[in-house]
C-alpha cells in the first residue's frame, strides 16, 4: 500500500532463480580475468572472478607471467593450445537464487575504465595560528585570518612535488588528485585511500621556487588521505615569524616596514673582505651620498681614492687584524651594519680559504666542505653568490662574506645563506668552538634566510653549547624560524648551563624571524654569560610567547644590551620588545601539586642601556620592556628612549614582576598604550608608562628567609632623571578601543606607591618639547568564537622606510638640566643615548637625550663613583721584546673604595699589525682595600722592526657602575735581531753524498749548503751544528736579504723549531732557517714555511725536491716523480694540475705570504724543451734569475740544443714563454757550472741557488 493508493496489495516476487545484470555507469567496466592493477599499485595476482556469472562467454587474456589456467593467449595475442576451448561467462548477469520471504544479495565487481580511479578532492583553508581576520569584507573576519596568496604544495611519500597550488584572498585552496588504483585494504569499503604530503607554504624546490612563498611564515606539512569521490577537508595553521602592522585606512595587517631611509647609507658588499696594507677595495651599497664621508676601520678612518653614491673605493691601511668597517655619509648617517674587514700581515696571518657558490645548487655543499677541510684558526673567505646549504661549525674559524647584498629578497651582489627549500633545519649550528691563539670565532657579512625547525630549536644560528667568545656580526638575518627563537639562539632552555659565555652579537639587522615559544629575534638561554647584544636593528620579529625582539630566559650573568633600535616587534604573551625572565619552575608531574614556594633561579645581572626601543606589541605585559622575575639580580635601564610601545594588560613601556634589584635612570617613556585587553585582564584602565605588580608568594618567601624583609612588597626600582609623557590607557567595550586617560606609573595587585616616583628629577605630565612625537595607535577585534579573547594590532601612521618620530629634545624643553647626576649614592650616565657627553648646561638633563643647544661641556658635573677603584703598575715602563717572543705584564687592582665591588678587565694594544693581546683573570671581586694580581700577555709580530713601540692599555670597568673604570697604559719596545749577513757567493750548492771536496774545505756532508764564488768553496750551512745531522738537503733558496735559507729534506724528519722543541716535517714541505750565525758554529731556528700536504702535496714522489721564492711571493717547485695538485688548493676535487718530474710547477698563494692555500700552475714544461720523461733528465734542482732558469738534473741530459751536462753541473734555459704544452727556451750552449771541473767527481748537486 502507498499514500495515494492505500487497498493496493503489495506482490513479493516468487522464489526461485533469477538472472542478474549490472549496466556499468559510463566510466566502469566488469572485473575480468584478465585486468590488473596498474604498475604504480599493490603487487596483486589477477582475481578469479567469483562463481555464479552467466554473461556472454569470451576468451580471456592473461599475461604470461601469472600463468593462468583460464588464459587462451599467449601476450604476442596468438592462441595458447587448447586455447580455442578457454571460454569464460562475463561477470555482468549473475545467477541468483531466490528463497521464500528472504533477500537475495549480488556483488558486482566494477573498475573504473582503462585502470583510471575517480580523483579525489581535498578542499583546505590556510590559516594563521595566532592572528585574527580584522577585515569586515573577508569571511573569516573575526576568526583565525586566512593567510591569502600563499603556495601549498602537494607532494608524494619522496617529498616529490605533484602539484602547486595558490590560496585565494580568503586563505582557501582546492585541488583534484588521483585517488587510489587498489581495493583490497582491510576495511568496510575494501577502497584504499591515497596519501599525500601537503605543505602550508611550500618553498617550491631549487629549480623551481614557489612564486607565492610567503616569508612571514613558518612552513609546515601535514599528511592527508585522499578516496576516490570524496572531499577531503585539510585545515592548515600555520604559525606567523614576523610582526604585522595595519597601515591607516586598512584593514588587512601588513608585515612590519624594517626598510631604511634612502639618506643612510646601507653596505651591500665589498670586492674583497681582507687583504694586505696599501690594496684597494670596492664599497657597493646605497646611500653614500655623492660628497665624500668618511669610510672608518675600528674608528681610524681610511684613505678613500673615489666616492659615489653607491661605490667608494678605499685604501687597506698599515695597522693588521681583523676591524669593523663602517661608512658615514656626509649628511652625518652611519651604516647600521658594515663588514669586518681583515688586514692581513704580522701576527695576522690565518689561513685564507676561499670558498665559491655551488655548480649544481641545493647538491653541491661548498661551504659545509670549506669547514670540514679547513684548519683551526682559518679565515674560510665566503664569496658573492647564493649557497643553498645548512651549516654546522665544530672548529674554530671566522665565517666571513662579502656582504649581506642589496635589500631586494635575493641579496643581490653579496653571500646568501638560504635554507629554504630545506624543510625544519638550523641555518648556522655552532658548537664547541673557542679563540686559538686569540683567534675568536665568528660569522659575519651574510645574508642568512629561509630556516625553518619548528620541530628543535631554530631558526637562523643557533649556538648549541661550549661556544666561547664568538661574535656574530654584520649579517641581514630575515624570515627563519624555529621553535625556541627565530634569528639568533643561544643555548636551549631547561638544559641547565650551556657554556656559550662571551657571545657578541653586533652590527646585524636581524629582520621578521620568529619562534614558536619563548624568543622571536634573538633568544638567550641559561649559561650564556657576558653576552653583549649591541649596534643592531631588531624589527618586525614575532614570537608566539616571550621577548617579540630580544628574549633573556634563565640564568646568564652579566649580560649587556646596548645601542640597538628594537622597533616593531610582537609578542603573542610578553615583553614585545625585550623580556629578561628567569626560567619559569617546570610544571609538576602529572598528579603532583607544583610546590607553592617553586621559584626561578633568576635572570642574572643584565643592564639595558642606549638603546631605542619602539612600536613593539606585547598582548600581555611589557611592551617594550618586561622583567618577568629576575628575583634580586641587578638590572640596570639607562639612557634608552622607550616610546610607542602597547601592552593588552598593562605596562606599554615597562613592566615589573618578581624584580627587587632595579635601576631605571634617564629613560625617556612616552606615548606608550595598555588596552586591557588581555584574557586574564581585570578589564580595567592600567599604565601604560611603568608598572610594578606585587611579589609572588615564592618571591616573598625568598626574600623575607634571605633579607628578613620582602618590603615593599613589589619592585621599587631606583628611578631618577627619567622622562614621561602621554602613556595612554585604554579600556574596551566589547566593539573598540576607548581612550581612558593618561596613565604613567602604577603599583599593581598591592597597596603602595614607588618610592622615587616623586623625585623631582621625574618629570611628568609635562610636555618635553621633543623635536616630532606622534600617538600610538592600535585597532582591536575580538575572536568571534572566544569573544575574550582580542586581538590588538599596532596601526603605523604611515608606510614609513625607518622608526617614525624623533624624540629628542628641543631648546627650550622642561627636562633640560631637570635632573641630577646622583641620588642615594646611585649615579647617572655620563653620556647619553647617542653617546653625547654629560652634562652640558647646569645638569643633567632629564630623558634619554643630553640636549647640546650650544651650552659648554660642565667640568666635574658628572660625578664619579663613590666606588673608586685604581690600577697600578709593577711591572716596569719600556719593556724590550724581540719579533716573535711572548710578553706579560704584571699589574696589581686595588678596590680603594669604600664597598666591595666587581671589576671587569680588558686589553688593548695599539701598534701596527695584531698582537694577540689577553688579560688574565677577566674580572675580579674585590672588598675594600683588597687586591689582586692582573698579568696582561702579547705577542710581538714576528716582522716588525727595531724601535717598534706599541702602548698597551688595561682597563677595569666597574659592573656597579660601567661608567667608571680606570685605565693603565704600558709600552713594549721592539728590539729586532740583526740580519745576519750572507756570504757572497756564486752558487749555493747541497750535495747528494757525503764527501770531501774543494781547497781548504776539509768536510762536506749532504745536511750541509756551501758556496761557490767562482773558484772556491766555502761552508756556508753546518746542519750538524743545528741538529739536523743525517738529512738530506734536496732543495734550497738563500734569501740574502733576510738571513735566512729555505730548504727541504729528501726524507721525512725532525728539526728544532723557535721554541727549541722539535717539529716534524714532511719531504713535501720547505721549512725555513732563521741564522743568529753561518760557516762553522752554524747557529739559529727552523719555522715551517709551505706544508705541502695543505696544498695537495701527499704523494711519496711528489717531494719537493727543487724550490725557488719569487719577488711576487709565487714559489717554483719541482717535485722527485709525478704530481697531481688541485688547481685551486680551496677546490679540491675541482680541476687539478698534473706533471712529471722534469717539469716545474708555480705556486701562489690566496693571501700574500699564507702558502697555506693558494693556485698552481704548469710553469716549465720540461717535455717541450726535450728534457726526457721518467729518466736522468728528472730537474733536481732550480733557480729563476735574470729570466732564465738556471737547472741541475738527477743524471745527464741529451735535449736538443742543450750542453752535455751531468748530475753535477748547471746549465741554463733562457725562458721565452711558459705554461702546459706552450714552454719554449733557449739552451745556453755553455755550461754555467761544471761539477768535475772543480772536483766534485761522482757526486750529485742535490739543491742549487743562484742568487
Amino acid at each position: 500500500p502507498t499514500l495515494t493508493a492505500p487497498i493496493t496489495e503489495e506482490l513479493p516476487l516468487p522464489a526461485g532463480d533469477y538472472v542478474v545484470q549490472v549496466v556499468p555507469p559510463p566510466g566502469y567496466k566488469i572485473v575480468t580475468e584478465e585486468d590488473l592493477n596498474t604498475a604504480d599499485g599493490n603487487d596483486l595476482i589477477p582475481a578469479l572472478p567469483p562463481s555464479g556469472c552467466v554473461g556472454d562467454p569470451f576468451q580471456p587474456q592473461v599475461p604470461d607471467v601469472y600463468d593462468s589456467p583460464f588464459d587462451a593467449f599467449f601476450d604476442d595475442g596468438t592462441l595458447k593450445p587448447g586455447g580455442e576451448n578457454i571460454w569464460r561467462p562475463l561477470c555482468d548477469k549473475k545467477l541468483v537464487t531466490l528463497r521464500h520471504r528472504q533477500n537475495a544479495g549480488v556483488d558486482f565487481h566494477l573498475m573504473t575504465d582503462n585502470a583510471v580511479p575517480i580523483p579525489g578532492r581535498i578542499f583546505g583553508f590556510l590559516l594563521d595560528d595566532l592572528n585574527i581576520e580584522t577585515n569586515p569584507n573577508y569571511i573569516y573576519y573575526g576568526e583565525k585570518r586566512g593567510i591569502p596568496h600563499t603556495s601549498v604544495g602537494v607532494r608524494d611519500f619522496t617529498g616529490r612535488l605533484i602539484t602547486m597550488l595558490e590560496t585565494d584572498q580568503n586563505g582557501i585552496f582546492e585541488v583534484l588528485l588521483p585517488s587510489t588504483y587498489a581495493a583490497d585494504c582491510p576495511i568496510p569499503s575494501g577502497v584504499c585511500p591515497q596519501m599525500y604530503l601537503v605543505v602550508g607554504n611550500d618553498p617550491g624546490d631549487p629549480g623551481n621556487p614557489s612564486p607565492h612563498y610567503n616569508p612571514n611564515y613558518q612552513s609546515i606539512t601535514f599528511v592527508f588521505d585522499v578516496w576516490p569521490g570524496k572531499t577531503t577537508y585539510a585545515d592548515v595553521a600555520l604559525f606567523p615569524i614576523t610582526a604585522f602592522n595595519a597601515f591607516p585606512g586598512s584593514q588587512f595587517g601588513q608585515p612590519a616596514a624594517c626598510t631604511l631611509p634612502d639618506t643612510t647609507p646601507q653596505l651591500f658588499a665589498v670586492s674583497k673582505p681582507y687583504g694586505n696594507p696599501g690594496d684597494v677595495f670596492t664599497i657597493t651599497g646605497s646611500g653614500f651620498g655623492n660628497t665624500p664621508g668618511d669610510v672608518t676601520l675600528d674608528g681610524a678612518s681610511l684613505a678613500v681614492n673615489s666616492w659615489s653614491d653607491t661605490a667608494i673605493e678605499a685604501v687597506v691601511p698599515a695597522d693588521t687584524g681583523p676591524g669593523q668597517l663602517l661608512i658615514t655619509a656626509a649628511n652625518g648617517e652611519t651604516s647600521r651594519t658594515g663588514l669586518t674587514f681583515h688586514v692581513l700581515g704580522g701576527d695576522y696571518n690565518p689561513p685564507v680559504v676561499e670558498v665559491f657558490p655551488p655548480a649544481t645548487p641545493g647538491v653541491d655543499t661548498p661551504l659545509q666542505d670549506a669547514i670540514n677541510a679547513a684548519a683551526e684558526g682559518s679565515l674560510i673567505v665566503v664569496n658573492a653568490g647564493t649557497y643553498l646549504e645548512a651549516l654546522t661549525i665544530n672548529k674554530t674559524v671566522k665565517l666571513q662574506g662579502v656582504g649581506p647584498g642589496a635589500p631586494d629578497g635575493l641579496g643581490s651582489g653579496g653571500t646568501h645563506l638560504n635554507q629554504r627549500f630545506i624543510l625544519n633545519t638550523i641555518g648556522i649550528n655552532v658548537t664547541g668552538v673557542a679563540p686559538v691563539n686569540g683567534f675568536a670565532p665568528q660569522i659575519d657579512g651574510f645574508l642568512i634566510s629561509g630556516s625553518r625547525d619548528e620541530q628543535d630549536v631554530g631558526g637562523g644560528v643557533h649556538v648549541d653549547t661550549n661556544v666561547n667568545r664568538l661574535q656574530i656580526s654584520n649579517n641581514v638575518i630575515r624570515s627563519n624560524g624555529g621553535n625556541f627563537g627565530g634569528g639568533i639562539t643561544i643555548g636551549l632552555p631547561y638544559l641547565g648551563d650551556r657554556n656559550n659565555d662571551h657571545i657578541r652579537i653586533h652590527h646585524n639587522r636581524i629582520l621578521h624571524n620568529g619562534g614558536i615559544s619563548l624568543a622571536g629575534g634573538i633568544g638567550i638561554f641559561t649559561g650564556s654569560d657576558n653576552y653583549e647584544i649591541d649596534h643592531n636593528d631588531i624589527c618586525g620579529n614575532y614570537s608566539g610567547e616571550y621577548g617579540g625582539g630580544i628574549s633573556h630566559f634563565g640564568l646568564s650573568h652579566n649580560g649587556r644590551i646596548h645601542h640597538n633600535r628594537i622597533y616593531y616587534n610582537n609578542a603573542f604573551d610578553e615583553g614585545g620588545g625585550i623580556i629578561i625572565a628567569g626560567e619559569l619552575p617546570m610544571p609538576p608531574e602529572v598528579g603532583q601539586p607544583l610546590a607553592p614556594t617553586a621559584l626561578t633561579d633568576g635572570a642574572g645581572a643584565v643592564d639595558i642601556t642606549n638603546n631605542l626601543i619602539q612600536g613593539n606589541l606585547s598582548n600581555d605585559d611589557g611592551g617594550g620592556i618586561r622583567l618577568l622575575q629576575p628575583l634580586d639580580y641587578r638590572i640596570r635601564i639607562l639612557n634608552n628612549i622607550v616610546v610607542n610601545n602597547a601592552s593588552t594588560d598593562m605596562g606599554g613601556g615597562i613592566s615589573l614582576d618578581d624584580a627587587s634589584n632595579v635601576i631605571i635612570i634617564n629613560n625617556t617613556i612616552a606615548k606608550n598604550a595598555n588596552t586591557s585587553t588581555a584574557e586574564d585582564s581585570d578589564g580595567l584602565p592600567h599604565a601604560a608608562g611603568l608598572v610594578s605588580e606585587g611579589y609572588s608568594f615564592p618571591f616573598t618567601t625568598y626574600l623575607r628567609s634571605t633579607y628578613g624583609t620582602d618590603a615593599p612588597g613589589f619592585p621599587d626600582p631606583v628611578m631618577f632623571n627619567n622622562l614621561f609623557w602621554d602613556n595612554q590607557a585604554y579600556t574596551w567595550d566589547g566593539l573598540a578601543l576607548n581612550f581612558d586617560s593618561v596613565r604613567d606609573i602604577e603599583v599593581f595587585g598591592v597597596p603602595g606607591t614607588h618610592t622615587y616616583a616623586g623625585h623631582p628629577t621625574n618629570l611628568f605630565g609635562v610636555d618635553p618639547l621633543f623635536v616630532s612625537e606622534y600617538d600610538t595607535q592600535l585597532n582591536a577585534v575580538s575572536f568571534r568564537m572566544e569573544p575574550n579573547f582580542v586581538d590588538v594590532r599596532m596601526v603605523t601612521v604611515n608606510l614609513p622606510p625607518d622608526v617614525q618620530g624623533d624624540y629628542h629634545l628641543q631648546p627650550g624643553s622642561p627636562a633640560i638640566d631637570a635632573g641630577l647626576d646622583e641620588v642615594d649614592n646611585i649615579f647617572a650616565p655620563c653620556d647619553d643615548i647617542d653617546d653625547d657627553e654629560r652634562a652640558f648646561g647646569a645638569s643633567h638633563d632629564a630623558g634619554a637625550d643630553e640636549a647640546h643647544a650650544g651650552e659648554p661641556p660642565v667640568p666635574g658635573a658628572c660625578a664619579l663613583n663613590a666606588l673608586q677603584l685604581n690600577v697600578s703598575l709593577t711591572a716596569p715602563n719600556h719593556v724590550t721584546a724581540e719579533p716573535g717572543s711572548h710578553v706579560t705584564l704584571n699589574y696589581n687592582l686595588s678596590n680603594t673604595g669604600n664597598t666591595t665591588d666587581t671589576y671587569d678587565l680588558s686589553i688593548s694594544v695599539v701598534a701596527p699589525q695584531y698582537w694577540n693581546p689577553g688579560v688574565d683573570p677577566i674580572s675580579a671581586t674585590l672588598i675594600p682595600g683588597e687586591g689582586t694580581g692582573v698579568a696582561a700577555t702579547l705577542v710581538v709580530p714576528s716582522n716588525r722592526p727595531s724601535g717598534t713601540v706599541a702602548t698597551v692599555y688595561v682597563t677595569a670597568t666597574s659592573r656597579t657602575d660601567p661608567n667608571l673604570h680606570s685605565v693603565l697604559s704600558d709600552t713594549v719596545r721592539v728590539v729586532y735581531r740583526p740580519i745576519v749577513p750572507v756570504p757572497p757567493a756564486q752558487a749555493y750548492l747541497s750535495l747528494r753524498y757525503n764527501r770531501t771536496y774543494g781547497g781548504s774545505l776539509a768536510g762536506v756532508r749532504n745536511e750541509d749548503v756551501i758556496g761557490w764564488d767562482g773558484t772556491n768553496f766555502f761552508l756556508l750551512f753546518d746542519g750538524n751544528d743545528v741538529g739536523i745531522r743525517g738529512l738530506n738537503i734536496d732543495a734550497v733558496d738563500v734569501l740574502t736579504d733576510a738571513g735566512a735559507i729555505l730548504m727541504s729534506f729528501r726524507q721525512d724528519s725532525f728539526v728544532p723549531n723557535v721554541d727549541g722543541q722539535v717539529q716534524r716535517v714532511d719531504n713535501s714541505d720547505i721549512v725555513k732557517f732563521i741564522a743568529n750565525s753561518f760557516g762553522n758554529g752554524t747557529n739559529g731556528s727552523f719555522t715551517l714555511f709551505f706544508d705541502g700536504s695543505l696544498v695537495g702535496l701527499t704523494t711519496f714522489g711528489e717531494d719537493v725536491d727543487g724550490a725557488d721564492l719569487l719577488p711576487d711571493g709565487s714559489l717554483l717547485i719541482s717535485t722527485r716523480g709525478g704530481v697531481n695538485v688541485p688547481a685551486d688548493t680551496t677546490n679540491p676535487t675541482g680541476p687539478s694540475i698534473s706533471g712529471r718530474d722534469e717539469d716545474i710547477l708555480r705556486f701562489t698563494p690566496h693571501t700574500p705570504g699564507d702558502y697555506t692555500s693558494g693556485t698552481w700552475e704548469m710553469y716549465f714544461d720540461g717535455s717541450n724543451v726535450g728534457l726526457r720523461e721518467w729518466g736522468s733528465e728528472d730537474v733536481n734542482g732550480l733557480t729563476f734569475n735574470g729570466g732564465s732558469l738556471y737547472l741541475t738534473t738527477r743524471g745527464n741530459i741529451s735535449a736538443p740544443g742543450a750542453p752535455a751536462a751531468l748530475g753535477n753541473d748547471i746549465f741554463v734555459c733562457a725562458l721565452t714563454t711558459t705554461g702546459l704544452n706552450s714552454t719554449t727556451c733557449a739552451y745556453n750552449p755553455a755550461l754555467f757550472f761544471q761539477g768535475n771541473a772543480f772536483g766534485l767527481g761522482n757526486n750529485v748537486l742535490n739543491a742549487i741557488d743562484i742568487p
